[in-house]
């Protein structure tokens, strides 16, 4: 009834509908322009964008950098064709399909500025079966100790820094069994003579196998096992025994020598600042690059690593390890950007409890429901990666909130708001390794602990809670705050626990150390800051106490040793131990003593100007 069209006028469409003598008016108003788009949608810089069949692939113009879209997935493509990746091949019958989908994503530097966008074609590897489509999954990865510890290496001696990273590094490895994919998103579809739809086969390993990145570190590690194999008058590479993704090109000159610390297909180089150690590198990188793509020269100082950012001065004597973006984004997703100011990240002299978790049945009903909302779980994610990363004044505060992630109540997430505002206070702090003016000859640990008696409660267990931090040059590498997993009759038991737990870590550091100055002189052994007599001296006398026990065989660990002499205990100041940080919530002066202690530092505080120690 288009003529009896009462908006004709308005370039819509109605009509009326007469059922039974009850007549109604129908319009449908087309959308404004409708073959153009408001291109305001935004990439994540966090998370992907998932694009999983052609219609969503379709949708992508919507986004601003649409452009810079189809530029990152047609660089996948090509990268996958020129890797000869897969074939386009007739399906064959009874092969399983799988599908793929695309991952999207803006590349950001630590700073938050804009680097490129990322696409990733990823076999959907959820719907695979073990023993079917792939068999082992675990593939090693270096820790952020070892990375810490290569860093401080390298500052310490004024070595060379350098970074790069293999591009589409799974594409390197063979597939296990033959696999088979439908037509990813945005690549057209393709028939055979008959008219049945084609599919991709895979002649190498992608994204998205459960077992794609075991396959590529064992393709990684062989390389480097048999570079220079043929001739053994050049430097070869020995794997750590300690890391197995950190590895050590050594030859017969002390120059010759390079530090490679792997992180999937992200590579740290640390080596000498000589001509011999220069040539032994570009021969390394030169011969890489014959086997793999990289994503630049290889040649290009290391500025930002796995998301860390490093900052280093002109004549690399001074580092500072930060993460600009990512505090801004967390400070961002939780309002807290304006927020007033906190010089602690908790409350002196309280303990959070899971007595103030909300109680079974109506009685907490309240406090639950005040928690509906509040991304408690999600934020406690977040910090736990800075506390992990560089932020070590934020362990214990973090770790006491996560203890209660399972049941927060409000008082929990007053805790946690705390840390925030703390966090936007110290947004720009950032933790510096300088070269020390004379190396120390030995790796150095602080340890401590709390005794549950003096501050918890039955509802906590009465465990106590360890602490610890280790450094070299006062280079903070390792540092932990955890609650104990036994109750400890006296602070000497506490303390003992403590020690023992930290000396392991030490033992563990001193030897990476060790690995990757093989040949430094005067070198020492570890040694370990109690605050605690009579812990140091339960730990140097295998006596017959019958206050010790019952102390769980582990724990002397530390005993053993300190008899053979490989651990020296020293005594500290309970008011001069920076571990005290760790176990306990303290005062502002206090807490930014022990802060400053290791140079977790603002940019305009000069590290000269730290307390001595």
């Amino acid at each position: 009834i288009a003529e009896y069209d009462p908006f004709i006028d308005k370039h819509v469409f109605g009509f009326q509908l007469d059922v039974d003598g009850d007549v109604g008016t129908y319009v449908f108003e087309p959308l404004h322009q409708p073959h153009a788009y408001a291109a305001t949608q935004q990439l994540p810089t966090q998370g992907n964008l998932v694009v999983a069949s052609q219609r969503e692939y379709e949708k992508l113009q919507h986004y601003e950098k649409y452009s810079d879209v189809v530029k990152a997935v047609c660089d996948e493509y090509n990268g996958f064709d020129d890797r000869c990746v897969w074939q386009c091949v007739p399906c064959p019958q009874g092969e399983t399909l799988h599908d793929c989908m695309l991952l999207i994503k803006e590349k950001v530097a630590p700073d938050g500025s804009f680097i490129k966008v990322k696409a990733r074609c990823v076999i959907r590897g959820d719907r695979m079966v073990q023993g079917v489509h792939y068999t082992d999954t675990f593939a090693p990865t270096t820790g952020l100790c070892a990375l810490r510890c290569c860093l401080s290496n390298t500052v310490t001696h004024g070595w060379c820094g350098k970074s790069f990273d293999v591009s589409q590094a799974f594409c390197n490895a063979l597939p296990e069994f033959p696999t088979y994919l439908r037509t990813p998103p945005g690549l057209k579809q393709q028939y055979d003579s008959e008219g049945k739809p084609m599919c991709y086969k895979l002649d190498k390993q992608t994204y998205g196998v459960p077992n794609g990145p075991r396959r590529w570190h064992i393709v990684l590690h062989n390389w480097l096992m048999r570079y220079n194999a043929q001739c053994p008058d050049k430097p070869r590479f020995v794997q750590s025994a300690l890391e197995p993704c950190l590895y050590h090109l050594r030859g017969q000159d002390p120059d010759e020598h390079v530090d490679v610390c792997v992180f999937v297909d992200d590579c740290f180089c640390s080596f000498p600042d000589s001509p011999t150690a220069h040539a032994c590198y570009n021969d390394f990188v030169e011969t890489f690059k014959k086997s793999f793509a990289l994503g630049d020269d290889g040649h290009q100082d290391c500025k930002e690593f796995i998301g860390l950012n490093l900052t280093w001065n002109e004549d690399r004597t001074e580092l500072a390890l930060d993460q600009p973006h990512i505090v801004d984004s967390i400070l961002k997703r939780y309002n807290f950007k304006d927020s007033r100011s906190a010089y602690t990240p908790a409350l002196a002299n309280t303990l959070l409890s899971s007595r103030d978790c909300p109680a079974p049945g109506p009685e907490g009903d309240a406090d639950r429901e005040f928690m509906k909302d509040k991304p408690y779980r999600q934020c406690i994610g977040d910090l736990l990666w800075l506390s992990r990363v560089y932020r070590y004044d934020l362990q214990y505060s973090v770790n006491a909130c996560a203890r209660v992630a399972n049941n927060p109540g409000p008082k929990h997430w007053q805790a946690l708001c705390k840390i925030l505002r703390y966090l936007n206070h110290t947004r720009e702090y950032r933790l510096v390794f300088r070269k020390p003016e004379a190396s120390q000859p030995h790796v150095t640990g602080y340890t401590d602990s709390d005794w549950a008696p003096n501050y918890g409660t039955y509802f906590d267990n009465y465990r106590s809670t360890s602490g610890s931090i280790i450094s070299h040059n006062k280079h903070a590498l390792v540092w932990k705050s955890r609650r104990q997993d036994r109750v400890a009759q006296s602070s000497t038991e506490a303390e003992y626990y403590a020690a023992a737990d930290t000396a392991k870590d030490l033992t563990f550091v001193s030897r990476i150390m060790k690995s990757l100055s093989p040949n430094a002189r005067n070198v020492s052994s570890p040694v370990l800051h109690i605050d605690n007599k009579s812990a140091i001296h339960a730990a140097q006398n295998a006596q017959d106490n019958e206050k010790q026990r019952h102390i769980d065989m582990r724990a002397h660990f530390l005993r053993d040793l300190v008899t053979r002499k490989s651990l020296h205990l020293q005594f500290i100041s309970g008011l001069e131990n920076p571990a005290d940080a760790q176990t306990k919530p303290l005062g502002d002066v206090k807490f930014s003593a022990y802060r400053n202690f290791h140079n977790l530092l603002p940019p305009t505080l000069s590290v000269r100007q730290t307390m001595s120690g």
